[in-house]
């Protein structure tokens, strides 16, 4: 989901690396996937070969260094049938040239994300955080939706989504 808030808790002995004020508020896309990359940072270890593709360091956000945040993210659901053949939903969060940040709601094949592809819900999450709109219907977010679908495809067929492990 999103707006779901990520504590940060320091110790003493990595006090020092924090330089975000404690209440320090930051909007940038996270995933639970971006935890492995983080942590690896901050050891000063290298991810190993093949491990955590889509895990991008969020670590740059903790210390106030310069980083490239997400530009964006893409959350597998639970299988959402028992019978053959199984599918499941992904949302794919994306932000729009003019910043605003978008959800699309996919569902596909659980085994090949290419396979039997369904757009069901559009929200934009900066106008409409609480998904009480969905637009993928709305001749206006067609644009919007071509993009995202276009970025979409070529991001889940590609081995992993996220081009540079650290920031």
């Amino acid at each position: 989901g999103h707006r779901v808030p990520l504590i940060a808790v320091w110790g003493d002995t990595l006090q020092s690396q924090i330089a975000a004020e404690p209440g320090t508020l930051n909007n940038n896309l996270v995933g639970l996937q971006d935890l492995s990359a983080t942590f690896y940072q901050l050891l000063g270890l290298q991810r190993p070969e093949g491990q955590a593709n889509d895990s991008k360091s969020f670590l740059a956000e903790l210390t106030g260094a310069e980083g490239a945040p997400r530009d964006h993210l893409i959350i597998q659901g639970e299988p959402i049938s028992a019978g053959a053949p199984k599918r499941m939903n992904r949302a794919y969060y994306s932000y729009a040239d003019d910043g605003s940040l978008w959800k699309l709601i996919v569902i596909s094949s659980s085994t090949d994300p290419l396979a039997g592809v369904v757009w069901t819900e559009l929200y934009n999450l900066t106008a409409d955080p609480g998904e009480s709109t969905n637009l993928i219907f709305e001749g206006a977010a067609g644009d919007q939706l071509q993009t995202m679908q276009s970025s979409y495809l070529e991001r889940i067929a590609a081995p992993q989504t996220i081009q540079s492990f650290e920031q």
